[in-house]
């Protein structure tokens, strides 16, 4: 009896030790940004097409939402997918089709950059970037990176390159954990101003930066849809979707390029600065090219689409369900109970 009780108790305590465990790392994930993406809306510009391998199924370049949390020692990026897709080339993050590439604009308006990583457009001006993320199937590794193979890796704006981080993938999510001590401390007190750029595009290792062709007739190694005069002045974005509030935004963005002065599409980072919409397309957005390649820009204050701001008051958990453990944990208190009960009365 004694024996019987004491694995009882046991067993009581080591749930109840483990909720505890479990509450503690739940709560030290703290969302700070929450945005979604419409659904279908994996067609760039509006009339790009899935490369013809197989492989690519319907949905799995299709960005649905994106956050950005907090813990004691990370910041967590999670990109939502409407279909990962599998892993067909058997990488080792876990998935091998997508390419994700993330810019971050941290307040710092003083310094930053405005080119992407293969993407071929523009980021605004007052969206300059000061570090980004590109995240693929590839283990992050700074020496491959520099090699020329299109691994995943974190840049900051002055090219220097940081890749201890992880990237994880749980049901249709890519996960991103970068430690907090490779985000320099001005640009992490200012996280809740923070704006991004997040695109999806398909993921070829013998591509540079790891993206795909994007042409005017799909293959098994491309992407189709693009205009002959685009891909002729090489002006065509390489993205299939993009994080913006709605699909005309989207669309309207990866439009904005320009192929007979050969000047890319421009496009925003959410949530839009207050006050500006998303540009315009060329006619009605002035830009200028000068020896360094920066663009400069017009841009007119106007609404489009609407903002999206969360703040950093609701939790993300992590890991086992909290509620199924409070069950669990109830359960065995309530043997626990009846088993006593049983062997008093035996007394």
């Amino acid at each position: 009896m004694i024996k019987g009780k004491a694995i009882a108790i046991g067993l009581a305590v080591f749930v109840v030790v483990w909720l505890l465990s479990s509450l503690s790392i739940a709560s030290s994930a703290t969302k700070v940004f929450a945005m979604k993406d419409p659904l279908g809306d994996d067609y760039g510009n509006g009339e790009y097409v899935y490369p013809l391998n197989n492989s690519y199924v319907k949905g799995c370049l299709d960005l649905t939402g994106f956050k950005v949390l907090v813990s004691s020692d990370e910041v967590i990026f999670k990109v939502n997918l409407s279909v990962l897709g599998g892993n067909p080339l058997n990488l080792s993050n876990g998935f091998s089709l997508q390419e994700i590439q993330i810019y971050v604009h941290t307040g710092n308006s003083y310094v930053g950059r405005t080119d992407t990583l293969g993407l071929n457009v523009w980021i605004r001006n007052i969206d300059a970037w000061q570090f980004m993320i590109l995240v693929n199937g590839l283990k992050p590794s700074k020496p491959k990176f520099l090699l020329g193979t299109p691994t995943s890796i974190l840049m900051y704006y002055n090219g220097s390159l940081r890749d201890s981080f992880n990237v994880n993938v749980k049901n249709n999510s890519i996960i991103i954990s970068v430690p907090k001590a490779m985000i320099p401390s001005q640009w992490l007190n200012n996280i809740n101003k923070w704006r991004y750029v997040v695109a999806v595009t398909p993921f070829d290792i013998e591509k540079p930066y790891g993206v795909m062709t994007y042409s005017v007739k799909a293959t098994n190694e491309s992407v189709g849809g693009a205009t002959e005069d685009a891909v002729k002045a090489k002006v065509q974005p390489k993205l299939m979707d993009l994080l913006a509030p709605n699909t005309s935004a989207q669309y309207l963005m990866l439009s904005s390029y320009n192929s007979t002065t050969g000047r890319l599409a421009v496009i925003a980072a959410v949530p839009y600065l207050g006050g500006y919409g998303i540009p315009k397309p060329p006619k009605t957005v002035t830009t200028t090219l000068t020896t360094t390649k920066t663009v400069h820009e017009t841009v007119t204050k106007y609404v489009y689409g609407t903002e999206t701001v969360t703040k950093a008051i609701i939790k993300e958990y992590y890991g086992v369900t909290t509620w199924w453990l409070i069950g669990l944990s109830m359960i065995l208190l309530i043997l626990l109970a009846a088993l006593m009960e049983k062997e008093r009365k035996k007394k």
